[in-house]
């Protein structure tokens, strides 16, 4: 496409694999699955309750100081509701000072979604309404179950995905990519992408995972941070980079050390890499987003300007 007089080839970048995609496609499987299932009255009850409570323990923890709360009587959850988050209901905060914030603003979505489990669990119709409380809670008994090899899991979400994303742009009259890349399709070119790292020294094996080397980048006389060197030691940053999935993993040699490539733990797709990876065969794993972003941009040879952002010395 023509831009200020230059010709560019306008290419998106899909992350069609990242942790949050991996928990809500795995969910939704096991829901689905789950629904299939003939549930007498007794038993789905009973399945609803013990959701119900994983779910506030998990996310409403005030209501555990609240006596009763496996009571099925939605009278009597809405009252003890009430008296733990009435200021938020309310649209106050949780410590009486201040405005609201994200946290007042995830406790509301919590209550949304226990509201509509305590009327699905009292009317008999767990899975046609209590849906956000029992995925969770399914995922939490029976990941271990999903078939892992099975790739359509993913890749049914994020097409699904795709096509409304692009459907709404479409709608907008914003102009399609020219080549649209996904990172499922390039996971050989991100195993060749880490190895190079590992070769230069730039990156070690920890536990199965591959973790970039912060200390030896810089001690090799290069800039990490480069475009925000105050985010170097954010260590909110640093978790939310990681992704849900990676806090057990972490054998790491310094805190700001990022995963390039994810050792895979039972319910995790997987991809057999073939190759001796950090001294390792056929190690099977889930590239990291790092990488994804890195190698999917930079694989693409295109006869046009690019802009292109290598993200392991910018981030």
């Amino acid at each position: 496409m023509p831009f200020f007089g230059l010709k560019v080839k306008f290419v998106m970048n899909i992350a069609d694999v990242d942790d949050n995609i991996i928990i809500k496609a795995r969910r939704k499987r096991l829901l689905d699955l789950e629904r299939e299932k003939s549930y007498s009255l007794e038993q789905s009850q009973k399945l609803g309750i013990e959701a119900f409570l994983a779910y506030a323990k998990a996310n409403l923890p005030l209501l555990q100081s609240v006596d009763n709360l496996a009571s099925q009587d939605e009278n009597n959850y809405k009252e003890r509701r009430d008296a733990a988050y009435g200021r938020v209901l309310a649209d106050g905060t949780l410590s009486r000072e201040g405005n609201p914030s994200d946290t007042e603003a995830k406790s509301k979505m919590h209550i949304v979604n226990m509201d509509a489990a305590a009327q699905a669990i009292k009317n008999g119709k767990l899975f046609e309404g209590a849906e956000e409380i029992l995925s969770p809670y399914l995922d939490s008994l029976l990941k271990e179950t999903i078939d892992t090899s099975d790739q359509t899991i993913s890749t049914g979400l994020t097409q699904h995905m795709e096509r409304a994303f692009t459907n709404d742009m479409d709608a907008l009259n914003v102009l399609r990519p020219d080549s649209i890349m996904r990172v499922t399709e390039f996971v050989p070119q991100i195993v060749t992408f880490v190895e190079r790292i590992l070769k230069r020294g730039f990156a070690y094996e920890a536990i199965g995972s591959v973790y970039f080397d912060i200390a030896a980048f810089e001690k090799a006389g290069n800039t990490y941070a480069r475009l925000r060197p105050d985010s170097k030691n954010d260590k909110a940053l640093q978790e939310g980079r990681e992704g849900v999935l990676s806090k057990s993993l972490d054998r790491k040699k310094g805190s700001g050390d990022f995963a390039l490539w994810k050792k895979s733990k039972p319910g995790e797709p997987s991809w057999s890499t073939h190759t001796a990876m950090a001294g390792r065969v056929d190690i099977l794993s889930a590239p990291s987003w790092l990488p994804i972003s890195s190698e999917s941009r930079w694989t693409s040879t295109l006869p046009a300007l690019i802009w292109r952002f290598p993200i392991t010395t910018t981030s």
